[in-house]
């Protein structure tokens, strides 16, 4: 099957899940058969970052049949961020201007991922290229949460999208319910509508192999090399294995990592009382380990082999990619409850694979002690841990990979509308 993916973000300097899920599905894709073409951008040297290039080659994949089309970005187009910010404006210029290699490649399916990438298909088809059947991918419903003032311009973005699409598959059902939402809103009455569904994101095969090697020497080995000082150093303190409470998104708005830090401010608060709770925690006395720069998944999993609870401190994540790798290690996370998180369909919390607290409209103070009270219970934490772990690993690239491959076939075929959900 010949597949065009387009994606803003892929395997050049992957700064988020957007990249490290592209980068995912084209794996699963590729290891099908499928025969594949990318459009995405890549930065300028000076701002690609430390994370680097994660192109995929054999061995990882056996004689994939690849083809990245790349838009150079100019300094100033900037890098690292997926909102109207990006460098949306330049991918769809470049994107416009490929319509000759589209056309010789003659895709059986287009897969389009966010409202960017929807964007570039349109200007494809602008600049006369045929039109193909398009699964538009979504990776986040990029107006909630936000102000109408600011949301409105995003819903404008992902109606556009939707408009153009013949299949849309969302990251979680609270997603799916908002882009059928703005489905009916911004279309005719009489129109006949693409399904929405579900297909939730597998766990990376490499974390999901380091996971499964947890606890050997060769593992420990392995990520002891790869361990920044700051993190080796509290790693080698007496005290139980599982030591951390860990917070592990990005520093940006939507993440809300300041509730993490407000739960922090308050367990140095108590520090007696969270000693008192939780041997675990006794050993670093409230201190704190702050890993800003990326690290690759030697280290990841070294930070989640040794955590107790994992915070996930957004009201809403339309999937939450580390809180599936912090419980591939037996680490569970405590998230928004309220299907406000997309891995939480994954890892429900009312069959003992997570922890749900409510943070919207609750104050600091009362989502701490929460947080603070779950971690005096060990015997919870690690059965809860394990349940996590086992649904984790249940669901990785090759699962997540068949399951995307017959929605596209059936996309191609022109037969969307009886399908069920993937998972």
């Amino acid at each position: 099957m010949k597949v065009l993916l387009i994606t803003y973000e892929f395997t050049h300097a992957p700064f988020s899940g957007n990249g490290m899920l592209s980068r995912s599905l084209a794996k699963s894709l590729l290891s099908l058969g499928a025969s594949l073409r990318v459009i995405c951008c890549r930065p300028a040297p000076t701002l690609a970052g430390l994370a680097g290039d994660n192109h995929l080659a054999e061995p990882e994949v056996a004689r994939p049949d690849i083809e990245l089309w790349t838009i150079q970005l100019q300094e100033a187009a900037g890098w690292k961020r997926l909102d109207d910010a990006s460098a949306y404006k330049d991918f769809w210029a470049g994107a416009g201007g490929m319509g000759a290699a589209v056309a010789r490649f003659a895709p059986e399916a287009v897969v389009a991922v966010d409202w960017t990438g929807a964007g570039a298909w349109r200007a494809l088809r602008e600049s006369g290229v045929a039109d193909s059947k398009l699964c538009y991918l979504n990776f986040r419903v990029y107006a909630s949460g936000m102000a109408e003032s600011r949301g409105g311009w995003f819903d404008r973005m992902e109606a556009a999208a939707l408009e153009q699409a013949q299949l849309v598959l969302a990251l979680s059902p609270a997603d799916q319910k908002s882009l059928a939402a703005l489905q009916r809103r911004s279309s005719p009455p009489t129109a006949t509508l693409p399904p929405v569904r579900v297909l939730m994101p597998p766990l990376r095969a490499d974390v999901a192999a380091l996971a499964l090697a947890s606890g050997s020497g060769a593992a420990a080995a392995a990520a002891s090399a790869a361990l920044p000082p700051a993190l080796a150093a509290a790693l080698a303190l007496p005290g139980a294995r599982r030591r951390f409470v860990t917070c592990g998104v990005r520093l940006s708005s939507e993440k809300e990592p300041m509730r993490f830090v407000a739960f922090a401010e308050y367990a140095e608060e108590a520090k007696t009382r969270l000693r008192a709770a939780c041997e675990a925690a006794a050993a670093l006395s409230g201190d704190a380990v702050v890993l800003s720069d990326f690290i690759g998944p030697p280290a990841l999993a070294a930070v989640f082999a040794a955590t107790a609870l994992n915070f996930h401190p957004c009201r809403y994540d339309a999937y939450g990619m580390s809180v599936v790798e912090a419980a591939a290690f037996g680490a569970p996370s405590v998230v928004n409850g309220g299907a406000k998180v997309g891995a939480a369909q994954l890892l429900p919390a009312d069959e003992g694979a997570s922890f749900e607290a409510r943070f919207d409209g609750a104050a600091d103070e009362a989502v701490s002690a929460e947080v603070l009270a779950l971690l005096g219970d060990q015997a919870r934490l690690a059965s809860v841990g394990s349940a996590a772990r086992e649904r984790a690993l249940g669901w990785d690239e090759s699962a997540y990979g068949a399951a995307l491959h017959g929605h596209l076939v059936q996309l191609s075929e022109g037969a969307t509308t009886d399908a069920g959900d993937g998972r």
